[in-house]
């Protein structure tokens, strides 16, 4: 199968002239422009055909390359003897390796919507990594005048352009809803903690719910979060200096409770079995 020539791209004769090539370009560009229901890729394809074929010395040089004339084509070579495009795509072959191995690590550990996000950073990353790899591929196929191979990696490369917006709408949608919870896990912490007075000096204290204990800002002594042994109703009581609970007496039943030595039961309410 004969090659694409950029002429055939541009539907014209390699005699064509260069009013021939601006009319031509200007007629196919419209019709494959990507704002007109065209392709991108295409669209590129086009430009670059034309941005040659009209400037007199890249077309002497595309002319000579024996692409036009039927002869096997020559490799276009960089300053460095034609290996910077194939280090290139090799560098690109090889990050797009080490992207995918860690897209599968992280897919298989995501648990939380954090992780879930380091996963769609890393699949975009991926996606512009493959991308770049597909343009670096069309350049090298290009420079050796393999033009209709070079337009199948231009194409895969314009696809992955379209792939980019989802994911940078799931990082998006995924940060604010990261944002939103810890908005609201602030909101409850807050709302839920008690200002609860120092039952030694008087003094309201910012307690977290279900706190066992807390201890005072002001006097320092530590209140102990004891059930009345009658009635059962719970309610912070100063630890005295001594280092034992307080007596008190229960602001629901008003019954006293016995002093408790360190937290621990009496012997014989041990045996008759009171609760704490």
């Amino acid at each position: 199968m004969a090659e694409t020539t950029l002429y055939d791209i541009l539907e014209l004769s390699p005699t064509a002239g260069l009013d021939e090539i601006k009319a031509a370009y200007r007629r196919l560009s419209t019709q494959v422009h990507p704002d007109r229901g065209g392709s991108g890729a295409l669209f590129r394809l086009v430009r670059e055909a034309y941005e040659i074929l009209s400037d007199d010395n890249l077309r002497a040089e595309y002319d000579r390359s024996g692409i036009n004339s039927g002869g096997p084509p020559r490799r276009a070579r960089s300053a460095d003897g034609g290996s910077g495009l194939d280090n290139d795509v090799k560098t690109l072959a090889e990050r797009t390796s080490v992207l995918n191995q860690s897209l599968l690590r992280l897919e298989a550990a995501a648990t939380s919507d954090h992780d879930r996000l380091e996963v769609y950073r890393v699949q975009l990353e991926l996606q512009m990594a493959q991308i770049a790899w597909n343009m670096a591929v069309f350049r090298q196929l290009r420079a050796q005048g393999q033009w209709e191979a070079a337009a199948r990696f231009h194409i895969k490369a314009n696809e992955g352009e379209r792939s980019l917006p989802p994911i940078e709408k799931l990082i998006a949608s995924t940060e604010i809803q990261i944002a939103e919870k810890a908005r609201a896990t602030q909101a409850t912490d807050s709302s839920s903690v008690r200002m609860i007075p120092c039952s030694l000096c008087g003094v309201r204290n910012r307690v977290s719910p279900n706190a066992q204990s807390f201890s005072c800002g002001i006097c320092k002594n530590k209140n102990l979060m004891l059930s009345c042994q009658t009635c059962g109703t719970q309610a912070y009581e100063c630890k005295a200096l001594s280092g034992n609970a307080a007596t008190y007496v229960c602001e629901t039943c008003h019954r006293e409770n016995p002093e408790r030595r360190n937290g621990e039961r009496r012997k014989t309410e041990r045996r008759k079995g009171v609760p704490d």
